[in-house]
């Protein structure tokens, strides 16, 4: 098998042919499904992007893309990230699978994000990749551009800007609830010390084949 394997990429290389893995079965996602199920979300301009082995993954190619600018929509995410995802391209050999976007340094992106992995990157939903376009129209607006050819969002970026705020509110904004002070003064004491040392937990994520990068 691994001799297959070889010669494919020998092959591709001497021909100067791209070699690909399999392609993503990503199912399309609405801008409130993506709001919903992104724990965070970002405005960011990709600052460069690089390709190389990753020994810890057999030598396979991962492209690393940082961001900086970085404006926080939704969830926690502030200064600089890197974005990693599987392939690229090392010398004359591409891998690669299609679905997942890639990012042009100086670009501005609206960027729906999951929970880091176990590396520390930021998860990517590949449905929620948009590029910011310059302002154009009377009056001047904002739009958005899918990386992935699912269709371009009809909102300006203000108008999701102002969705995500009704959607995700925060907790400075959101309504206060008000709690039975009887309730919280009779609980058993251990009880109250179990919540109070109870980590929050950030929502997860739950968006079909969601890329779970190594």
């Amino acid at each position: 098998m691994k001799g297959i394997v070889a010669l494919t990429v020998l092959l591709s290389v001497l021909l100067g042919a791209p070699l690909q893995t399999r392609a993503l079965d990503l199912v399309p996602l609405t801008v409130d499904q993506l709001i919903d199920r992104s724990p965070r979300i970002v405005i960011a301009t990709c600052a460069a992007t690089e390709t190389r082995p990753v020994q810890a993954y057999g030598g396979n190619p991962f492209t690393f893309s940082r961001f900086d600018k970085v404006e926080t929509l939704a969830g926690n995410l502030s200064g600089s990230f890197e974005v990693r995802l599987f392939g690229g391209r090392l010398g004359n050999t591409r891998i690669w699978e299609d679905g997942l976007p890639t990012f042009t340094p100086g670009t501005r992106y609206l960027l729906f994000l999951g929970p880091s992995n176990k590396d520390g990157f930021p998860l990517l939903k590949p449905q929620g990749v948009f590029e910011v376009l310059h302002a154009q129209g009377e009056p001047p607006a904002e739009r958005l551009r899918a990386t992935l050819g699912q269709g371009n969002p009809d909102q300006t970026l203000a108008q999701i800007r102002a969705r995500i705020r009704e959607r995700r509110p925060s907790p400075a904004t959101a309504a206060p609830t008000k709690a039975d002070p009887s309730a919280e003064a009779n609980a058993p004491a251990s009880h109250r010390l179990r919540e109070a040392n109870t980590p929050s937990r950030e929502p997860t994520s739950a968006a079909v084949r969601q890329l779970h990068a190594p």
